[in-house]
């Protein structure tokens, strides 16, 4: 059975990090050519799951999502 990665999509975000319910899950710049970060699905519990962005360089962005593609 192949298990699935979810990837956080981090697109025109500007730099910084990302922890997911309570765990770091990896840092982003919109200067690497990857702006997804892999998100396990085992990590991920069912219900709510909580997100926490540590933006250092604001590109006025409110949001992010989950895909199952990455993004280049």
């Amino acid at each position: 059975m192949r298990i699935r990665h979810k990837k956080l999509d981090v697109s025109s975000w500007g730099m910084g990090e990302v922890l997911k319910n309570g765990q770091y899950l990896g840092t982003y710049w919109e200067e690497n050519a990857d702006n997804t970060l892999a998100v396990p699905s085992g990590d991920l519990v069912k219900g709510n799951n909580e997100i926490v962005v540590f933006d250092l360089k604001n590109n006025q962005r409110n949001s992010i999502s989950l895909t199952d593609k990455y993004v280049f």
